[in-house]
Parts: C-alpha cells; structure tokens; sequence
C-alpha cells in the first residue's frame, strides 16, 4: 500500500525526494519519530551515529555532529566534513522493525509515494513561494503549508 505523503508531513515527517529523475526507486516519505543512523565511514561502514526524523527535519543525537539538519544531504555532507556523498548510500533506516540502507527501502513496494500526490505537493510549494510572505518561511513549513493545501484539495475533490 501507497503511503500518504500529505499525512506524513502535516505530522511532522519528511519528505526525502530523488534529485535525480534517473535514480532507481522513488523519494521516500518517513514519518516523525523514524529511527536513522549515518555510516561515519565508507557505504559499507559498520560504524554509526544515530537520531531520529522530528518535525521535518533530520535530528542526530550522537557524535559531534550532533544537531538538526534540513535535509539528508546536509547531514551525510556534515558527518563526513564537508565531502559531498550519496546520502542514499550512507543512511539505514528502521523500518518495519528492521535496518535497512535507504538506497532499499526507498525500492520497497510499501514505501512508494503516489506519484499524482508528488505533482501535487510540487505544485503546492511553488504556488506558496510566489506569495511574497513566503520568503521569510523555512523550507520545512512551506512544505508542512503545501502539504496541508494539497490534502485540502483532495478533500474538496472527494466531497
């Protein structure tokens, strides 16, 4: 079953979207409250920090890292001093009770994210950035935003 990516958000989940259309698998919705871990070492590293999705944001508890990041790059870019990696490849997700790497679950039949509420949400964010308030909102809440007008318009869809 698809999740709801609108459901996810408005609860203080994240959104981790493919940047790259030709990246196998789809973006991976994770709700708040979702365990991680960061490999501190190579893709195939045994070693970790660990934290938690709070609130529309990667929060790491471990290490001296330790604090709150917008996106999953950010964080992967921060533990590994500055090197630009492949975030999918160093991120272990606790799903269904288990760790799996990111670059996995984001190919799971139960992870997929319906692509007409991605085209959705997109279309949200953008009609929100043109609102000239806009520009003093975080990312995360202007995603929260989108989120919440996308179900809205769902909602008045199915009425």
């Amino acid at each position: 079953m698809k999740q709801n990516l609108f459901d996810i958000i408005i609860s203080g989940g994240i959104w981790w979207p493919l940047e790259k259309l030709s990246s196998p698998g789809c973006g991976i919705a994770l709700a708040s409250g979702t365990s991680f871990k960061v490999r501190t070492g190579g893709p195939a590293s045994k070693t970790f920090v660990g934290g938690h999705v709070e609130t529309g944001g990667w929060q790491l508890n471990e290490g001296r890292h330790a604090g709150r990041y917008p996106t999953a790059n950010a964080l992967v870019r921060t533990v590994h001093d500055g090197t630009s990696l492949n975030a999918w490849l160093y991120m272990v997700i606790l799903h269904d009770g288990v760790w799996r790497d990111a670059d996995d679950v984001r190919r799971m039949p139960d992870t997929q994210i319906n692509s007409m509420q991605i085209s959705r949400l997109n279309w949200c964010v953008r009609e929100i950035r043109k609102r000239p308030e806009a520009r003093s909102i975080s990312d995360d809440l202007i995603l929260v935003a989108a989120a919440n007008m996308a179900a809205s318009m769902d909602h008045e869809a199915a009425a």
